[in-house]
């Protein structure tokens, strides 16, 4: 084995190592962010709008617990939350906790894409009739022949 391809399964091997715990990190940065600005108004007790971050599952495979974390993302992005007379996460502690669970989203959302969830659309009578004269090289009032589009 040369020694360019012994490089490349080292640096292979290091990274399928650093994956996991690249994921634990993110989980128990949730927490703490979770446990120390949201605890207060969204634990069982106070669960104020519905959210009860004990109860939350950190899965984002789930899609309702996705969604419900796609909330949490909006709200402590837009500096909804914390309320504004509760005490603020300091900007890099707020950008970190926002930077790790993006990528989360993402990750899981386009896994979620790779499985076979994706929405299929049809055309509308004008994209069918663009599609008609593009590939038979016609041009012939195909729409109003077509039904109304929904």
């Amino acid at each position: 084995m040369n020694a360019s391809l012994s490089i490349l399964l080292i640096a292979l091997f290091g990274v399928l190592l650093v994956l996991p715990l690249a994921n634990a990190a993110d989980d128990k940065l949730f927490a703490g962010f979770t446990a120390t600005h949201c605890m207060d108004c969204h634990d069982a007790e106070e669960a104020e709008g519905g959210l009860n971050f004990e109860a939350l599952s950190a899965d984002l495979d789930n899609q309702d617990a996705r969604k419900r974390w796609i909330r949490v993302f909006d709200r402590v992005r837009l500096q909804e939350m914390p309320p504004k007379k509760k005490k603020q996460p300091r900007p890099e502690a707020r950008r970190k906790f926002l930077d790790s669970l993006e990528n989360a989203l993402h990750e899981a959302s386009y896994k979620s894409q790779r499985e076979g969830r994706v929405t299929l659309r049809r055309l509308n009578r004008a994209e069918y009739e663009n599609t008609l004269h593009d590939l038979l090289d016609i041009a012939v009032d195909i729409k109003r022949l077509l039904p109304e589009d929904n």
